[in-house]
């Protein structure tokens, strides 16, 4: 894959513009790295090919710090590459896409109260326990007339 390949050397490049020069490693892709950067006028360096143009050593130029010392265009191709890092990770897409991720959450969230609208608007405004609209039959146990005593006596 072409894109991994290409973030491969974009982030070698990036660690070498950005590292303390003693930090930067001694690896054939490192001293590669460190040539190209030259050839494009982005760091101050030195390269030692040997006979068939390998990079065998490389000198750079570092601050009072020890970091490497990028030129201008350095630094605007550090911004650059760091720029193209970002955008190609999960919340850069989401950041460069934002119009179209905060409508799909409008929607989402829309929807949701919609569903939950009507469980809150039950909640606040219950229906009064005693006062129903339909009438239930009185079933409270009435007395029935006794005969009385005098009434009975012969």
């Amino acid at each position: 894959m072409k894109t991994s390949r290409d973030d491969e050397w974009r982030r070698r490049y990036l660690r070498i513009l950005t590292s303390k020069a003693k930090e930067v490693g001694e690896s054939q892709e490192d001293l590669q790295a460190i040539e190209d950067l030259v050839d494009e006028k982005l760091i101050r360096a030195w390269t030692v090919p040997d006979a068939q143009g390998v990079v065998r050593g490389a000198s750079l130029v570092d601050d009072a710090n020890g970091f490497v010392v990028p030129t201008l265009k350095g630094r605007l191709f550090v911004e650059e590459q760091r720029a193209i890092l970002r955008s190609r990770t999960f919340l850069g897409r989401i950041k460069a896409n934002w119009p179209l991720f905060s409508g799909i959450i409008g929607i989402i969230v829309g929807w949701s109260l919609g569903l939950v609208s009507p469980l809150i608007q039950q909640r606040l405004h219950p229906t009064p326990s005693g006062h129903t609209t339909s009438q239930q039959p009185d079933l409270t146990p009435t007395a029935s007339p006794t005969p009385s005593a005098s009434a009975t006596s012969p």
